[in-house]
């Protein structure tokens, strides 16, 4: 069985906060490349009790960047704790196939999840 997740799907999506810029190193799925940016930030807070940090490439600048981390912040609420308990970071930019997902596990063991919506 196949389950998918649909915009009717109810969003644990609680808050957003803009943070500023900082520094991050990001994956870029247009180049297949890392690379370190001055990204948007957005602390996400869900209904469940966790935490996320969006970073908006500023290639969008302020307001679109403002736009874009909402956004995707209700898309990825969709996703259920079960699979959203260890998304630290959500990497958002221009013209992309998405958005990547970069999740840390418990163990200390890193890895990318992608997802395209």
């Amino acid at each position: 069985m196949v389950l998918f997740i649909t915009t009717a799907d109810p969003s644990a999506f609680k808050s957003i906060t803009a943070t500023g810029q900082g520094m991050r190193r990001v994956y870029d799925r247009r180049t297949d490349s890392s690379s370190t940016m001055n990204a948007y930030l957005f602390k996400v807070e869900w209904r469940d009790g966790l935490t996320s940090e969006i970073q908006v490439n500023p290639e969008f600048g302020d307001s679109a960047a403002q736009v874009e981390s909402q956004k995707y912040a209700v898309i990825v609420g969709r996703i259920p704790t079960c699979l959203r308990k260890d998304v630290k970071a959500i990497t958002i930019h221009s013209k992309s196939e998405g958005i990547s997902i970069n999740a840390y596990i418990k163990n200390a063991l890193e890895r990318q999840l992608k997802m395209s919506y």
